[in-house]
């Protein structure tokens, strides 16, 4: 949703700084209308799923506090504490396994970006002989995205 919201604004700004100058009247207004839109529409979706995600947060964390209750009251030596023990580590050992995977491929995710954009950017920077356009906004765009995939990286 973020992602959609940032996205949503950059394409505002491409309408503004593009088509306020170059486009007649009506681009530039219903492009302009057309990105607000979208931007205060994702807002609103946001705003709105904040709510039940806050709510299915609370009831989880209720859920949780329950079942810590219940095992408080076995006796410490019985088999059934030491199973719930046992359960509640494995759920956390999960946890942490897919947190520790999701990071893993965002990273490799990154990394590729990294060495792959720097080698095109160099590339690309190589094949420029400075008379091609696409190839100047082509290296400029790689060069800036190897820069905020080191950044994110870091």
């Amino acid at each position: 949703m973020i992602g959609a919201i940032a996205l949503a604004f950059l394409l505002g700004y491409t309408v503004i700084v593009g088509l306020w100058n170059t486009q007649p009247l009506f681009a530039r207004y219903v492009g302009l209308a057309i990105v607000t839109a979208l931007w205060a529409t994702m807002g609103r979706l946001l705003w709105i799923g904040r709510k039940k995600i806050v709510t299915k947060s609370g009831e989880l964390r209720n859920a949780l506090q329950d079942r810590q209750t219940a095992a408080a009251q076995l006796p410490l030596d019985s088999p059934s504490s030491l199973r719930i023990y046992r359960e509640a580590s494995l759920e956390i050992i999960d946890q942490y396994r897919r947190g520790a995977n999701r990071n893993r491929r965002v990273h490799n995710f990154f990394q590729v970006i990294i060495i792959t954009g720097s080698i095109v950017t160099s590339s690309l920077s190589a094949m420029n002989d400075g008379n091609s356009a696409i190839l100047r906004f082509g290296t400029a765009f790689l060069s800036g995205l190897v820069g905020i995939s080191a950044g994110v990286t870091g």
